[in-house]
């Protein structure tokens, strides 16, 4: 049988969620949510920083790296749905912070120096956040399907060159492109294989060469949400960006998500659903 029952530290960051929603969220999403152009929609500039000063910013990364330290899954579903009750698209600050937290602290994956670096830099910039570059023009939803043919998935590629990776290729409807300093970005590095056996996965900081920024996605609801087109034009990173062993596999780098996306997802639209109704 599980317990339902709420600990007191869930409860209390649970209304600390719902108290930020009702001060800081409701009175200015109607504002940016109506907001003509799409790149003014977005909710960073206005909220981000004050979601980093009560800790929600935070709260995945673990204490010696500055964060809070909420290690359960089921916390992050109380804080998401409170969140989103306010606008569903500020769960992604909280996605922002589990996924860095899960792609970096897994063994597998990251090395120590990898860990010291971004996760400390991560709680000391209160501008910062990632993203998880999949999507592109001719792949979305398939990443994540069964289906291993070396025509589908994504296609951005990654050569590598002595010490470093030269991406080309693009992405599309990415969260938070063009504002995150980190990007996680899902290659291509052997076309024979597909995406469960020739993917590779980098991390691009925002001020990579041969890195640029498109258009930024217009949508009808969840505007406050930043979706932008992504470039790579022999964008190079060092080898030393590279998260696992190279033609890791998409399949392989995903499972150290735990399946925190989907559930925190999830609770985001239950308090979507409590908003509306």
């Amino acid at each position: 049988m599980i317990d339902a029952q709420l600990t007191p530290e869930q409860i209390a960051i649970q209304e600390m969620a719902h108290e930020f929603a009702i001060n800081e969220i409701r009175p200015i999403a109607m504002e940016l949510d109506h907001a003509s152009d799409p790149a003014d929609a977005v909710y960073m500039p206005r909220l981000l920083r004050n979601m980093d000063e009560v800790g929600l910013r935070t709260m995945s990364i673990p204490e010696e790296y500055g964060g809070g330290g909420i290690d359960d899954l089921f916390t992050h579903c109380l804080v998401a749905e409170e969140l989103a009750w306010g606008d569903r698209a500020v769960v992604g600050a909280l996605l922002s912070s589990n996924k860095i937290t899960r792609l970096l602290t897994a063994e597998a994956l990251a090395t120590k120096e990898q860990r010291d670096k971004w996760l400390t830099a991560y709680c000391e910039d209160p501008d910062f956040l990632i993203t998880q570059a999949m999507t592109e023009a001719n792949s979305g939803s398939e990443n994540l399907l069964p289906y291993d043919g070396v025509d589908g998935g994504f296609q951005t590629t990654a050569v590598r060159d002595g010490d470093e990776y030269v991406i080309n290729g693009a992405k599309r409807f990415v969260s938070n492109t063009g504002w995150a300093k980190l990007n996680f970005v899902y290659v291509r590095t052997d076309k024979s294989k597909g995406i469960n056996e020739g993917v590779t996965l980098l991390m691009v900081p925002i001020d990579a060469p041969g890195l640029s920024f498109g258009r930024v996605h217009d949508k009808m609801g969840y505007r406050l949400n930043l979706n932008r087109e992504m470039f790579f034009n022999d964008c190079r990173v060092p080898v030393e960006n590279r998260l696992g062993p190279e033609n890791y596999g998409i399949s392989n780098i995903n499972s150290h998500l735990r399946a925190g996306d989907g559930l925190i997802n999830a609770a985001g639209m239950i308090g979507l659903a409590r908003a509306a109704y």
